[in-house]
């Protein structure tokens, strides 16, 4: 009996442990709508080793759902995102891609500090393959009806909270 029960203990522990090939992104709603999310989401799987939880929203509500620590990173093109840096929410920002001069898209990786405790490594993996060449370079070659919306930009951090961690 004392088996069985060490067993069924063991197995609710399996179950209720984050999984380590999960990343929860907050994403905007631009993304979804202009087909990158499903696009990029097989090759961040393929890349990272990763599944891609995308929770979808205005950015003013990913920009929440990061405070309220529901997500692990999030992907927006909001400078109102600069500020969780600064506030301590956000631990790593950098710039993944622009639509047009003044929509900047970027990613932050949540500071694993109070509250639940986001997948700071996982987060980090989809921050650097997305900044990478080889992630930059898929962005390049993303087109929706022939027209390529998103210009990739990682390294050209011009926000006082992104110059802090170069």
């Amino acid at each position: 009996m004392k088996a069985l029960l060490a067993g069924l203990v063991i197995l609710c522990a399996a179950f209720n442990a984050p999984a380590e090939d999960l990343v929860v992104v907050g994403a905007s709603s631009s993304l979804q709508a202009s087909g990158f999310l499903s696009y990029v989401e097989p090759l961040l799987k393929t890349r990272t080793g990763l599944s891609v939880e995308w929770k979808v929203a205005g950015n003013a509500q990913v920009i929440q759902l990061a405070r309220a620590r529901e997500v692990d990173a999030i992907f927006v093109d909001s400078s109102e995102a600069e500020n969780l840096v600064r506030e301590g929410v956000g631990a790593m920002m950098l710039r993944v891609m622009a639509a047009g001069p003044q929509e900047q898209f970027s990613i932050i990786a949540l500071n694993p500090g109070a509250g639940r405790m986001p997948r700071f490594d996982a987060a980090l993996r989809v921050l650097r393959w997305l900044t990478s060449t080889e992630g930059q370079g898929v962005i390049g070659r993303f087109s929706r009806g022939g027209v390529v919306p998103y210009q990739p930009n990682a390294g050209t951090e011009t926000c006082p909270a992104c110059q802090a961690q170069l």
